[in-house]
C-alpha cells in the first residue's frame, strides 16, 4: 500500500538541540533532560516553507498549545498545508514547552505509537477516501490505538477518516465549505447509500458536488 502523505517528501528536522540546557548535577534532573531531548528529536518538524515561518508562532496543525502554560505558541490560523512547513517556530515552541503534539482531534483518541512509524496508518478504525467511498484500507487488527502518529497525520491531512461499519463508508468530517446545510456535497455519493433495503437512507445531493468536499460533508451525507 502506498504511503498516504500527499504533501511531498518531508525530512526529519535537523535543527540542533544544543540549546537544551546542560543537565545540572543530580540523577533525576539529568534523566528528565535526556528524555526531553529524545522526545523532541523524535518529532519530524519539516522545513520553513509556510507563509508565517519565522514569525514566532507555530502554524503546523499537528501541534496545540499547552494550556498549563501562560504563553501560547500556536498561531490562530492552522492550514493543513502548513504541516511540516513551520519547523523553526514549532521547534522553538516545543523546546520552550508551550506547545505539544495533539493527542485528541475531533474527540478521537489516536492512542500511542506502539507500531512502527512507516507513514502508513494501520489502525483498523480508519480508512482512506476513494471514489466509491467503500474501500477499506489494509489494516492490522493489533494496531488499534497503536499507530497514533501515522493515523493522526493522515487524519489531519484529510486523507483518512473513521470507518463506519454500518454503512461500509468513511464519511469524514464537516470541514467543507457547506457543512450541515441539508445537502450532500461529497462527490462520492449519488442519492442513496448502498446498504440493505431496510436501512437505505435518501440523501439530498447538491447540484454540483465538488472534489473540495470529498470527505468533508459528513453530517449532510450521513443524515440527509
Amino acid at each position: 500500500m502506498r504511503p498516504w502523505r500527499g504533501w511531498g517528501a518531508v525530512g526529519v528536522a535537523t535543527l540542533a538541540l544544543s540549546t537544551v540546557p546542560v543537565a545540572p548535577s543530580g540523577g533525576n534532573a539529568a534523566e528528565a533532560i535526556v528524555k526531553e531531548r529524545q522526545g523532541i528529536a523524535a518529532i519530524e518538524f519539516g522545513a520553513n516553507t509556510s507563509e508565517g515561518a519565522g514569525d514566532g508562532l507555530c502554524s503546523d496543525p499537528r501541534f496545540e498549545n499547552d494550556l498549563t502554560r501562560v504563553r501560547q505558541g500556536m498561531a490562530e490560523d492552522l492550514p493543513p498545508e502548513d504541516m511540516f512547513g513551520d519547523a523553526g517556530d514549532c521547534f522553538r515552541a516545543v523546546l520552550d514547552g508551550v506547545i505539544r503534539l495533539r493527542v485528541h482531534i475531533d474527540g478521537i483518541d489516536f492512542g500511542t505509537d506502539g507500531s512502527l512509524r512507516d507513514h502508513v496508518c494501520q489502525d483498523p478504525r480508519f480508512a482512506s477516501f476513494d471514489t466509491t467511498a467503500t474501500r477499506r484500507v489494509e489494516s492490522d487488527p493489533g494496531a488499534e490505538r497503536a499507530d497514533a502518529s501515522d493515523c493522526r497525520l493522515a487524519y489531519i491531512a484529510g486523507q483518512m477518516g473513521l470507518y463506519e461499519e454500518k454503512y461500509d463508508v468513511v464519511f469524514g468530517t464537516d470541514r467543507g465549505s457547506w457543512p450541515k446545510d441539508g445537502e450532500c456535497d461529497d462527490p462520492r455519493f449519488r442519492g442513496v447509500l448502498d446498504v440493505s433495503e431496510a436501512e437505505q437512507t435518501s440523501i439530498r445531493m447538491a447540484e454540483a458536488p465538488t472534489l473540495d468536499s470529498l470527505g468533508r460533508d459528513a453530517t449532510d451525507c450521513r443524515d440527509g
